[in-house]
């Protein structure tokens, strides 16, 4: 197959694209992290509450990202 000059030119430009595309990727990915939470337990069920008791349960949170995690807000569900 025969490609005229301005199809591998073409073709060269945008190998060259891509392969800029791929190292900016990389150095961003380098140079700033993503926060990624971990968690175990998504949910516990209590069974059988009578009223007035209270209740406790921890979860384990853990950042297994590469980047601070802020969790700024949090509700009971």
């Amino acid at each position: 197959m025969a490609f005229n000059g301005r199809a591998f030119g073409l073709i060269l430009a945008s190998i060259a694209l891509l392969g800029l595309c791929v190292a900016a990727e990389k150095a961003l990915g380098q140079t700033q992290g993503v926060p990624k939470l971990l968690i175990e337990h998504l949910s516990y069920d209590f069974k059988e509450v009578k009223e007035g008791q209270v209740l406790e349960r921890s979860f384990v949170l853990q950042n297994r990202g590469t980047a601070p995690l802020q969790i700024k807000k949090v509700r009971p569900g």
